[in-house]
């Protein structure tokens, strides 16, 4: 079973692996040197947004749990949690947030809980996007898409609907029903801020696909994301745009110039709280008294 766990999530990788074997790498490489420089780096700029909007999320709900800190705390804690996602599968880094809760007298369950919440306002903002991505792109793609999207979606709403119960008995424990409304505010911010940022990047690389058609193709790779089967969604984020994007006229390797792009810009970012991380390696998770 181990061994079937780790062949598992590194299905992602395989793929992405088969992916590049297929296509023309220095063909990607030119459209790297062809991209507009100052539109990547506006890019950057709203990627850092969609950080600190999903980090204020994770400040309100530490708040809600009852710790009390400022927002510069839970950025540091978020921006960990975003360098170990980026190379564990789902983003099961995430959960490393947890550690750090407990400086505020927040228990692990507790602190698992909150990731588990951000999880969850996360299923219910995609559902209707998903739902929209379905709609469009049966227009164009034909009749099966729009099936499979819709499964998809039934079977998330099946998910939600199976454990709500209890999620919601947690969420009461949490937060009042003031807190849960900002912080689902604050997730259709950030992914709001997440399709501008990709769209962007696609634009500062020469993809002129419709802004519909895009959006779609994003949902469907952002919900491929949350399977455990590779980090930071590898292969199966690039497996989705070629699927949706190629019978659009978007050459193969320029729909996997726009994916690892994206990656790149992210794993940029994620820098930072890799710095944050081995700060606090080195003082034993110390937290400076001016972040407390």
């Amino acid at each position: 079973m181990r061994r079937f766990s780790v062949l598992l999530k590194c299905i992602g990788i395989f793929l992405f692996v088969g992916i590049l074997t297929r296509i023309d790498i220095r063909a990607v490489f030119g459209y790297y040197r062809q991209a507009d420089v100052l539109l990547l780096c506006a890019g950057l700029s709203v990627l850092f947004a969609v950080l600190a909007t999903k980090a204020w999320r994770w400040h309100m709900l530490a708040q809600a749990a009852g710790a009390k800190r400022r927002w510069m705390l839970s950025w540091r804690e978020f921006m960990i949690g975003v360098f170990l996602s980026t190379f564990t599968p789902a983003k099961l880094g995430d959960f490393g947030k947890i550690t750090y809760l407990k400086k505020d007298g927040v228990g692990a369950k507790t602190g698992a809980l909150l990731v588990v919440i951000e999880r969850i306002a996360d299923v219910i903002v995609l559902l209707p996007l998903a739902a929209l991505s379905a709609v469009i792109l049966s227009q164009t793609q034909g009749l099966w898409i729009g099936l499979l999207a819709t499964i998809a979606i039934v079977f998330g709403l099946a998910l939600i609907a199976r454990f709500w119960s209890g999620f919601a008995a947690a969420i009461r424990y949490c937060m009042s029903h003031r807190a849960l409304s900002r912080v689902l505010l604050s997730t259709l911010v950030a992914w709001i801020l997440h399709f501008l940022w990709a769209i962007w990047i696609a634009r500062s690389l020469g993809i002129t696909t419709p802004v519909p058609v895009l959006f779609a193709a994003l949902t469907a790779a952002s919900i491929l994301n949350a399977l455990p089967i590779s980090p930071s969604g590898l292969g199966t984020r690039e497996a989705a745009l070629l699927a949706i994007l190629i019978p659009y006229g978007v050459e193969a390797e320029h729909v996997v110039a726009l994916s690892t792009m994206m990656l790149l810009q992210l794993i940029i970012l994620a820098i930072i709280g890799g710095w944050y991380w081995i700060r606090g390696v080195k003082r034993n998770i110390h937290v400076p008294s001016t972040l407390q």
